[in-house]
C-alpha cells in the first residue's frame, strides 16, 4: 500500500499558533520588566534590600532583547515604571488617590523611554566584545542618569528614589555622592547592572561555541570601579577629622498632631501640645528648640488663638524656636520657617522654594484647570524667591532650614550650601502619611544631602522621622516613628549635635558633572543608529 502524502502546510495543525508566535515572548518580556520593577522596589525602604539593585535591572535588559521593536520596549518599560512607582509611592494616595495615579503614569515615562532606547546596545550578536560591552554598558548607564535628572527637574521636578537611593545605608559606596552626588551613584548601578548583563550573553555565546572564550576584562574593569569606589567610601570613613569645629545643643519636638481633611486636629490643641512638650525639653537647656513643619493649618501669626500663645512663650525663653506655618502675604500664600531669637528680640523668614506637585500646587494646574480636581486642597502655594541662611547669635552657626520634601533635591541643596551655612535643618510634616513607608523613603532620600555636601542635617518631623544625621550620612539619634493612631508617637530628641569643618566635596563644587559627561556620551552611543536610520530613509524610493 502507497503511504499517504503529506499534507499540505496550509491544513497543518502546526500553522495555527503562528498567529499567536509574537504573544509568547511578550509575555515573557512583560514578566522580565515586572521583575525587574519588584527588585526596584524591594531595594527601597521599608525592606531596604539594597544589594537588589545592583542586579535589579538584569531582567529589563533581557527583556529588551526579546522585545522586536521599540513600541513594545517601551511599553514593557512602562510597566516596569508602574510596579516601582505603584509600590514605593502608593502611600501619597492617602491624601490624594488620583494625583498619586497621575504622578505615578508620569513618573512611569521614564523608565519606559530608558528600555525604548536600550535596544540601541542590548540587542547585539556575538561575538560580544569586551570594548564593545564597556562602551554599551556606559551608554545604558547614561542614559538612565539623564533620564533621572530629567525627571527631577522637568514640571517643577520629582527626584524621589533615584536608583542611588537605594545604596543610602550603605555607607561605604554612599560616600561616592561626594564625588558625583546621588546621580553617580544611579550611575555606578546601572553600569553594573549592563555589565553583569553583557557577561553573561558573552558567557552564553562562548558556552554555545558561537565564539571563543577568552578573559573577561570589561567584567573585571567593573569589578575594579566597584572596588576603587567602596576603597574611596572607605578612605572618607576612616579619615574623618576628630577635631570638633562647632557644637549645638537641640531640642526636636515631635507631636505627632493627626492629620486629616476630613476631621482636621484642633489647632489650639495642638498648639498646646507642641508648646507643653518644648517646656519640658527647657530642663535641658537647649540652644536651638524646633518644631516641624506646621501640622496646623492656619497661619501661626495672624491667627489670635495661636498667636498669643506662641508669642507668650517666646518672650519668656532663652532658647532659638524654629518652626513651620503656612503664611497669607497679600494674595499669595506660602509655606515658612521662622526663627525666633531668644525672648523674641528678632524674628528671621524663609518661604518654601520648592513646592510639592500636587499637594501645594499643581503642575500645568493655569494651562489645564482640570487638573486641580486631582487634589483635594483649594488652596494653592507660592513659591519662595530664593534660598535663605538662618543666622544663630551665642552660639554663632548659621543654618539652612529645608522645608518638607526640599531635602531630596540634590540642586537646591547644593544652591543653598553656597551661602556656606554650618548646619542643614529639615522641617517636615510627613504626618498624612504615618503607617507607611513615606516617612522612611523621605529620609533615605534626604540622607544623600549630608553626604553630598559634608554638611550634618537635623530633620524634625510631626509624627517622624526626627533624627539627627552626621556628615558621613550616618544616623547619630533618632526618635520613634509614630504609629497609625500617632497619639503614641510625641517625642523630644534631646542632643549636642557635633560636626567638623566641613570638607570640601566635589559634587558641592561642580554639581551634576556626571549628568553632562552621560549626555555626551548617550549622543556618542546613539550616533550610529541615527546615522542607519537616515541611510535607509534615503535610500527608499521617492
Amino acid at each position: 500500500m502507497d503511504p499517504l502524502p503529506p499534507l499540505p502546510l496550509s491544513s497543518s495543525p502546526r500553522s495555527t499558533p503562528g498567529r499567536w508566535s509574537g504573544l509568547a515572548p511578550l509575555g515573557s518580556a512583560t514578566a522580565l520588566c515586572l521583575a525587574s520593577g519588584l527588585l526596584l522596589a524591594l531595594s527601597f525602604p521599608p525592606l531596604a534590600w539594597s544589594g537588589l539593585a545592583w542586579v535589579a535591572l538584569l531582567p529589563a535588559m533581557t527583556a529588551s532583547r526579546i522585545l522586536r521593536n521599540w513600541r513594545e520596549r517601551a511599553g514593557s518599560g512602562y510597566l516596569l515604571g508602574l510596579l516601582f512607582f505603584g509600590a514605593t509611592l502608593w502611600w501619597i494616595g492617602k491624601v490624594t488617590i488620583a494625583g498619586t495615579i497621575g504622578l505615578v503614569l508620569y513618573l512611569s515615562l521614564y523608565p519606559a523611554l530608558w528600555l525604548a532606547l536600550a535596544g540601541v546596545w542590548t540587542i547585539g550578536r556575538p561575538p560580544f566584545q569586551p570594548g564593545g560591552n564597556l562602551f554599551a554598558s556606559a551608554c545604558l548607564a547614561s542614559s538612565w542618569v539623564v533620564l533621572e535628572w530629567l525627571r527631577g527637574w522637568l514640571f517643577g521636578g520629582f527626584p524621589w528614589n533615584g536608583l542611588g537611593v537605594s545604596q543610602f545605608q550603605t555607607l561605604v559606596l554612599a560616600q561616592t555622592a561626594r564625588l558625583g552626588g546621588g546621580l553617580l551613584l544611579s550611575w555606578l548601578l546601572a553600569f553594573g547592572n549592563a555589565l553583569l548583563f553583557f557577561a553573561g550573553l558573552r558567557l552564553r555565546a562562548e558556552l554555545r561555541r558561537e565564539q571563543k572564550r577568552t578573559s573577561h576584562p570589561d567584567l573585571a574593569a567593573g569589578l575594579l570601579l566597584l572596588a576603587a569606589s567602596a576603597s574611596y567610601g572607605l578612605f572618607v570613613l576612616i579619615t574623618t577629622p576628630r577635631e570638633t569645629a562647632q557644637t549645638l545643643r537641640y531640642a526636636l519636638i515631635q507631636p505627632a498632631v493627626p492629620q486629616s481633611v476630613e476631621n482636621p486636629f484642633d489647632p489650639q490643641e495642638a498648639i498646646t501640645r507642641e508648646i507643653g512638650l518644648t517646656e519640658s525639653a527647657i530642663q535641658a537647656a537647649p540652644q536651638l528648640i524646633v518644631w516641624p513643619e506646621s501640622p496646623i493649618g492656619a497661619d501661626l501669626l495672624s491667627t489670635p488663638s495661636l498667636r498669643v500663645p506662641l508669642l507668650a512663650w517666646v518672650e519668656t525663653s532663652e532658647s532659638w524656636l524654629l518652626l513651620g506655618t503656612p503664611r497669607l502675604r497679600g494674595e499669595q500664600l506660602f509655606n515658612d520657617a521662622l526663627l525666633f531669637a531668644p525672648q523674641g528680640r528678632s524674628l528671621q523668614t524663609y518661604a518654601k522654594n520648592r513646592l510639592v506637585p500636587f499637594g501645594e500646587f499643581v503642575p500645568l494646574g493655569s494651562q489645564f484647570p482640570i487638573l486641580r480636581n486631582l487634589v483635594p486642597f483649594e488652596l494653592e502655594f507660592s513659591p519662595g524667591a530664593s534660598p535663605v541662611v538662618f543666622q544663630l547669635q551665642n552660639p554663632m552657626v548659621r543654618i539652612a532650614p529645608l522645608i518638607c520634601f526640599e531635602d531630596t533635591f540634590p540642586d537646591y541643596a547644593r544652591r543653598v550650601a553656597r551661602e556656606n551655612p554650618d548646619l542643614l535643618v529639615n522641617i517636615t510634616n510627613d504626618g498624612w502619611f504615618t503607617g507607611t513607608p513615606g516617612a522612611r523613603l523621605h529620609l533615605a532620600n534626604a540622607t544623600l544631602r549630608a553626604i553630598e555636601l559634608d554638611l550634618p542635617l537635623l530633620r524634625c518631623g510631626n509624627t517622624g522621622i526626627t533624627t539627627f544625621v552626621n556628615q558621613n550620612g550616618a544616623i547619630v539619634a533618632s526618635l520613634p516613628e509614630a504609629d497609625a493612631k500617632t497619639d503614641r508617637g510625641q517625642g523630644i530628641l534631646l542632643g549636642v549635635a557635633q560636626w567638623h569643618r566641613p570638607r570640601p566635596t566635589l559634587y558641592r563644587a561642580v554639581g551634576d558633572w556626571i549628568v553632562w559627561l552621560s549626555a555626551a556620551l548617550l549622543l556618542l552611543g546613539m550616533a550610529p543608529s541615527l546615522r542607519k536610520s537616515r541611510m535607509t530613509q534615503g535610500s527608499d524610493p521617492a
